[in-house]
This record gives C-alpha cells, structure tokens and sequence, in this order.
C-alpha cells in the first residue's frame, strides 16, 4: 500500500522542474507516488515529465489543454482517489523544491500525535539553499483553529501540509477563481480538530518574480478577498466566536491592504480605489461591535475610510488634546 500521494500541478517551468521532481525522488521516506499534471506547457515542461514516468514507475504524468492550477490540482486529487491506494496527500508547486526529510517528518508527527493532519515552516527563497539543524525543532500539537489564527499563511496555501486523503472528499479548488487556494484550504483544514506542526522550514518556496503572486495588484486579486469574505460564513456556522471575530479583523485588514495596493497601480487606481474605500466603509458599519480594530492602532485605515470624519477628529485633538489622551 502506497502511503503519500504527491500532486503537482505543471505549466512552463523547465527552469525548475528538475530541481522540484528531483527533491521528490530524493525523499529519506520512499512509499509514495506522484501524479505530474502537465497543463498544456508550451516549452519541454512536458517531455520533462514523461522523461522522469519512464525512469521511476512512481512517477506519473496527465497532459491536458491549459486550464489552470486549480484544474490542474483537482485532477490530481481525482487521480489518487481513483488510481492510488495511499492514504495521505501532500501538493508541491512546481517551481518550489523540499527537504529531504520532508515527507517523513511530516508523517512521523502527524501519525506519532494521531492528528489527520500536519504542517512544517517554509523558506522563501530566490534559488539559495540555507541549511539548518534538524535536532533544533519544536513540534506542537494545537487545535487547527489557534493554527489558522498563528500560522494563517501556512493555512491558507496547500503546500508545507500533509492531509489524509479524506479531507479532500468533500472540496475541490474552484477552477473559476484566482487565488483559488484561499476559498477551500482554511476548510479543509478547520474540518479536523487538531494538526501537529513542526517549525523546520522543510519547504522552499522560490520566489519567481514573473509569477502571479510577485506582479502588481489587478483586478484578479479580488477573487482572494472574495475568499476571505466567503469563509466568513464558514466560520460563522462551523468555527468558534473567537475564530469568527478573528476573521472579520482579517477580511477588513484585507480591503485596507488591497487600497494600498491599487493606489500603487495607476491604472487601476480610479476605477476601483473608489469601489474599494465604498467597501471597507460599509464593511467597518455593517461588523461594528464585532471587529476590534482600533483607530488608535490603524490611523491611516480610519483616514481612508472617513477623511473628513478624520479631519474634525485632528482639529478637535489639536485644540482639547486632553479629551483624546489614551487610558
């Protein structure tokens, strides 16, 4: 029985296949199998892939028209639960590469604690490799909730997670979005009770400065506050309070993020700064009571929110100071 199926989704990364597929084949821990989803490459991303199928029986390669990472990501999970008897699964970007040790750390603390899940830290890196001591760890056991409020980037990614092949039964990436991460991971991962996570940075994630996440802001990352807003109701319904309060500071936090981000995007910048400031005002009206975000730690959210609201609050500082001294 195959333990750990790896899913890795493929599109025009010849620069850095080797090195992904490489780390894999490299693992202290063996009983696995991969699934290459080749998204329609148009450079030799693709011969890459069958190159590895012919010389390692674990490796296996789908080819398919472009269309998309979360497609690409969906038919990997279709493919292990019909093809694979493994248990666990785990998705590696195909541009990033991982430990050695990866996989077997990753099992060893999540069947060690009995958890259905676990995680690992990652290294942003541009290509270098820094090394580190594997005795020098702390593991813990937490509830997925305090994990997603601790290590919310850790939660919202698939990658540097080890899952059993259950949590996937009931979700898949919507294929329709960008930034299709943030709308199913913080459920898969709050549908199990506890995670055991290990702080080594086991995973490499290369920062490729042509990729999505590096480019300047455009209307597709709206999509990602879309996610944000939508899980506010999975948390509502299925979270603690706690947790739900938490992610209304996150999801306004998030609008205020996005204006920043616009205004440095000029031709964005007049049509949606408007629609962006029209949102984070309705939004700090519409979860008043519930959302702890303070003017006197978030100057420039309120100033963006309400200027002329703001520009009464400093004259009337200015002139009764004593009435605004904080206690």
């Amino acid at each position: 029985m195959t333990a750990i199926t790896i899913i890795v989704p493929v599109y025009n990364v010849e620069k850095y296949l080797n090195r992904c597929i490489d780390s894999i084949l490299g693992q202290t821990f063996g009983d696995f199998d991969i699934i290459l989803i080749d998204d329609g490459s148009t450079d030799t991303s693709a011969s890459i892939c069958d190159r590895y199928s012919e010389i390692d029986n674990r490796v296996n390669v789908i080819h398919q028209t472009n269309g998309g990472r979360a497609k690409s990501r969906n038919i990997g999970i279709e493919w292990s639960l019909a093809n694979s008897d493994s248990k666990w699964i785990t998705f590696i970007d195909s541009d990033d590469w991982i430990d050695k040790r990866y996989l077997e750390l990753l099992l060893q603390i999540a069947v060690d604690n009995n958890t259905k899940i676990s995680a690992c830290g990652y290294l942003r890196t541009g290509g270098e490799v820094k090394s580190f001591d594997y005795n020098e760890y702390k593991e813990e056991v937490c509830s997925t909730e305090d994990f997603y409020m601790n290590h919310n980037i850790n939660t919202v990614v698939p990658w540097v997670k080890l899952f059993t092949k259950d949590s996937f039964r009931s979700y898949r990436f919507p294929e329709d979005k960008n930034c299709e991460d943030e709308f199913i991971m913080p459920k898969s991962v709050l549908q199990h009770n506890q995670i055991a996570y290990i702080n080594l940075p086991l995973y490499n994630y290369y920062i490729n400065e042509s990729g999505f996440t590096q480019s300047n802001w455009n209307i597709r990352y709206l999509d990602g506050l879309e996610a944000v807003r939508e899980n506010l109701d999975f948390f509502k319904n299925n979270c603690s309070e706690k947790l739900y309060l938490w992610q209304i500071n996150n999801y306004i936090i998030n609008i205020f993020i996005q204006i920043n981000q616009v205004r440095r995007s000029p031709e964005f910048v007049e049509e949606y700064e408007p629609y962006l400031i029209k949102l984070l005002r309705k939004e700090l009206r519409h979860y008043r009571g519930k959302h702890t975000i303070k003017l006197k730690d978030n100057i420039q959210l309120f100033e963006i929110a309400y200027p002329k609201e703001m520009q009464i609050y400093w004259i009337l500082k200015s002139k009764l100071g004593f009435l605004f001294k904080e206690k």
